[in-house]
């Protein structure tokens, strides 16, 4: 869905904060407006009153249900003659700095290309391959909230403490903490 990426301020001074990112984005061309307490609670009806200021950020988009999203994007790629195996990589069979095969749970799978796009887990095939590429995890935790009562309109970041409230099919989701603490940590409530 194509929409605004709403940031809200609930002062002055926390807007005042952040002009450094706003000039940055200026600069690179992104196209945003300010919002008064007026215009926020007209794009926002459900928002809370007490937020002064607000920063629009237009030609913004998301899914609402990106389980969906790439169910649908394997079934297009099976249909087109795309091979889809679900099994779990557990290393490359490299000859003369090369990954000719990938070594799976179920046994070796030959490619003339392997392309490694394993997100969080990418690091432990590219090391194999010596490449040395400084990738690590970035964990994010969300919660979806069924009939949460509200709708919001737009995608909305409360920037002061730094959480999105999105609409979903399935909710409103809010999103926002960030932890830089490796594949292997136990979840931090």
């Amino acid at each position: 869905h194509e929409t605004g990426y709403m940031f809200v301020y609930g002062s002055e001074a926390s807007h005042a904060s952040s002009k450094y990112s706003w000039d940055l984005r200026r600069e690179r061309g992104v196209e945003f407006e300010e919002l008064t307490p007026g215009q926020i609670r007209e794009l926002e009806p459900d928002i809370s009153p007490s937020y002064v200021k607000g920063m629009l950020v237009h030609g913004q988009g998301y899914t609402t249900n990106p389980s969906r999203l790439v169910k649908s994007l394997a079934a297009h790629a099976a249909k087109n003659g795309v091979e889809i195996l679900e099994d779990e990589v557990r290393a490359l069979e490299i000859r003369d700095g090369r990954a000719v095969a990938v070594t799976t749970a179920s046994g070796s799978l030959p490619a003339k290309e392997v392309v490694i796009a394993a997100g969080a887990y990418s690091r432990t095939l590219t090391d194999q391959l010596g490449l040395g590429l400084p990738l690590d995890t970035e964990r994010g935790y969300h919660i979806t909230v069924e009939n949460a009562g509200i709708k919001p309109r737009n995608i909305v970041m409360e920037a002061d403490y730094k959480f999105l409230a999105t609409p979903m099919e399935m909710g409103v989701r809010f999103a926002g903490m960030v932890e830089l603490a490796g594949v292997d940590a136990p979840m931090n409530p």
